[in-house]
């Protein structure tokens, strides 16, 4: 009789939400680490026994098991594992049961009917572990039930196992040493406040970013359970590449000495083709371009040349006091808006893969608000007309500027000769938003005043860039004075 075998599915769902939960950094990071520790560590030492691992990141758990009875006892407490050590998160599960003749012959399939199995279990809601009386106190950051008190500070359960991770030199440092590949990081080396992560202004930097086209890849190495294993292992291996390239290159061994410094990162996620990163907001654009431009290369080392992978990414830059949780919520929308451009058949053209980009956002207001609606406001001047002129390409594009290009545009606007074709920009922008024949006036105006190095990129800020994908006209001036704020704002020592 032939031997049957289960292919056993996990999906963690809430994980931003579970670390995002609070303001504190402190207790992102130890949340971080929580997560970075269920989807490696808790899984690996309890329910790998007798299974044959497929996948294991980024919140996504895959593995076969030969023994029902192993298979069972995950099933079962894995989920209860899960939220006792994360009160928050939650876990969807399925299983499939194959014959070995199966598994072998067929796995691309048996794989389909796990996911949607998974799709299914996504859906019904799990019961929270962190409901409580109304009467109970509460934690006055989460506004979940209070189970202990620190100095005057009620801390929920979540908090309290965040807190116990990074606080009093006991915080676990996995998925920074993973990120930075620095061995023998201490823990004073990691950020704990969020003033660690300012510098000369209180502007921080919430990245996301995320693979293109990875279905795609995916369908050629899911004929085999080695295959696909392989494929998962070395895309993990591509994406923890590109981010530690991304930070020796940025942040240099000049910038720091092991033994004190606090790094201006704090690594949120990693794995798969997922990067969530929080960091001095005058390092992230650089720091996106080289992760997209080694994401490429790894994967393409990794891979074959053939099957190399693009990314795209957003950057929500954001006030120190704004909330984590909605930054992360920005950059994410970021990053899908910069795919839906990408993606486009008319920018994609016959390439494999859609081309890397990205897209930012300086949040000017302290009121939440959509980003279609802060699009609006803020950086729709007239109908038709657009301020929003992102995405920046990692490679030369038509009709979109390259992040180089915007980097080098950016910093023509410093020194003397730069504050007043500044000036100039702001005050055009602001007759954009009455009337553009004022605009036009005021533009000539400034043009006539400004030297001969700053007209050309006077001009540049305020010529209108028409493209195929959308009726409306963009402007890039305001995205250029934006990042010039951010990267040379001064409001304290730092």
């Amino acid at each position: 009789m032939e031997k049957n075998k289960y292919i056993y599915g996990a999906s963690i769902q809430g994980i931003q939400g579970f670390i995002f939960s609070t303001n504190s950094l402190k207790d992102i990071v130890g949340g971080s680490e929580l997560v970075e520790k269920i989807c490696t560590t808790l899984f690996e030492s309890n329910y790998l026994q007798g299974a044959t691992r497929i996948i294991n990141a980024a919140g996504n758990i895959k593995c076969v098991y030969d023994d029902l009875q192993e298979c069972e006892k995950t099933v079962l407490e894995f989920p209860k594992t899960v939220m006792l050590a994360a009160p928050g998160i939650t876990i969807s599960q399925a299983v499939v049961k194959v014959t070995e003749e199966e598994l072998k012959t067929h796995f691309a399939s048996c794989m389909d009917l796990l996911e949607k199995k998974l799709k299914i279990q996504r859906n019904k809601p799990a019961r929270s572990m962190t409901v409580g009386f109304m009467g109970v106190e509460r934690s006055r950051t989460t506004g979940l039930p209070a189970i202990t008190q620190e100095s005057q500070e009620y801390l929920d359960e979540g908090t309290l196992k965040k807190r116990n991770l990074s606080v009093g030199g006991k915080a676990t440092i996995s998925l920074a040493e993973k990120s930075f590949h620095i061995k023998n990081l201490s823990p004073k080396n990691i950020a704990l406040n969020i003033e660690d992560l300012t510098g000369k202004n209180d502007w921080v930097a919430i990245i996301h970013a995320d693979g293109n086209g990875l279905g795609q890849i995916l369908s050629k190495f899911s004929s085999s359970m080695e295959k696909l294993k392989d494929f998962s292992e070395k895309l993990n291996q591509a994406t923890c590449q590109a981010a530690r390239a991304a930070f020796k290159k940025v942040y240099t061994a000049e910038d720091y000495t092991q033994e004190s410094s606090i790094f201006p990162f704090r690594p949120v996620v990693l794995g798969g083709d997922d990067m969530t990163m929080i960091c001095k907001a005058s390092l992230a654009l650089d720091y996106v371009k080289v992760y997209l431009e080694e994401f490429e290369n790894a994967t393409r080392q990794k891979l074959g040349a053939d099957n190399g992978l693009t990314a795209c990414a957003g950057i929500a830059f954001i006030k120190s006091s704004y909330p984590f949780h909605y930054g992360y919520d920005l950059a994410e929308t970021l990053c899908t808006q910069a795919k839906i451009v990408s993606k486009d058949p008319l920018i994609q053209k016959d390439a494999p893969v859609a081309p890397s980009s990205v897209m930012f956002y300086k949040v000017q207001g302290s009121f939440i608000e959509s980003y279609p609606n802060m699009i609006l406001k803020e950086k729709t001047p007239q109908k038709g007309l657009s301020f929003n002129f992102g995405p920046y390409f990692l490679h030369q594009t038509e009709e979109y500027w390259t992040i180089e290009e915007l980097e080098d545009t950016c910093s023509i606007l410093n020194g003397k000769e730069g504050n007043a074709a500044k000036t100039s920009i702001r005050k055009w922008m602001t007759a954009m938003h009455q009337n553009t024949e004022m605009a036009k006036q005021a533009a000539a105006r400034s043009y006539a005043m400004l030297s001969a190095s700053t007209k050309q990129t006077f001009q540049k800020a305020t010529t209108p860039q028409k493209r195929t994908l959308s009726e409306d006209v963009f402007y890039p001036a305001a995205d250029l004075l934006d990042l010039n704020t951010i990267l040379n704002q001064r409001t304290k020592e730092g």
